[in-house]
């Protein structure tokens, strides 16, 4: 995924299983430091949009494939 950052585009990775909110650290990737010495990072926050408009046919696809995960319900307050 290419990233803007004052010092360029940098191409991140993200790993797979990636859930919203985790932030990733671009070392050296931010504004030069005022007093000199090189620059800062840029922080970059995850957010995971899932579309609102799948055909039947994707429905059924997630449907399936939710069917085959070992997760537990986070609607559900289990101890």
């Amino acid at each position: 995924m290419p990233v803007r950052s004052p010092k360029g585009r940098v191409l991140l990775t993200i790993p797979a299983g990636t859930q919203t909110g985790r932030t990733f650290r671009l070392t050296g990737r931010g504004l030069p430091h005022m007093k000199g010495g090189g620059h800062g990072d840029v922080l970059v926050r995850i957010r995971v949009v899932l579309p609102t408009d799948l055909t039947d046919e994707a429905r059924a696809a997630a449907t399936t494939f939710l069917d085959l995960l070992d997760q537990p319900d986070p609607r559900t307050r289990e101890s």
